[in-house]
């Protein structure tokens, strides 16, 4: 969904502005998080938030690529994602600074969490 729903838009926001829309940058480091499984079960990959485990559901191949990515740094998964061609029909690594922004998005929210990335995001 976030090929159909937000890359377009922040294509668009590139190519007018000639920056990076930083709330949808951030939502690309947050699909990273929200995706980073603790473990592969037949009905989908399990997450954990804190004490609390969630159950991510998604065509096997892409829970597969994330379960195998679990060792991985946010850098190299975020890298190893962004190119995959078959998910978002370009090589999102293409777009300038995009994968450096998103690295140091997931960079803050490791060291301050989600609030602190959705606040700078938005500039508050």
């Amino acid at each position: 969904k976030w090929r159909t729903r937000v890359l377009p838009s922040l294509l668009a926001y590139t190519a007018q502005r000639g920056a990076l829309p930083p709330c949808l940058t951030a939502s690309f480091a947050f699909y990273i998080v929200f995706y980073r499984g603790v473990r592969l079960e037949a009905d989908g990959l399990v997450g954990r938030r804190k004490d609390s485990e969630y159950l991510i559901r998604d065509d096997r191949h892409i829970l597969e690529f994330f379960d195998k990515s679990r060792g991985e740094s946010d850098a190299s998964l975020a890298y190893a994602l962004m190119r995959r061609t078959d998910l978002w029909g370009q090589d999102l690594t293409e777009i300038p600074g995009f994968l450096q922004a998103v690295t140091d998005c997931l960079d803050t929210v490791r060291r301050s969490g989600v609030y602190e990335v959705m606040r700078t995001a938005a500039g508050l």
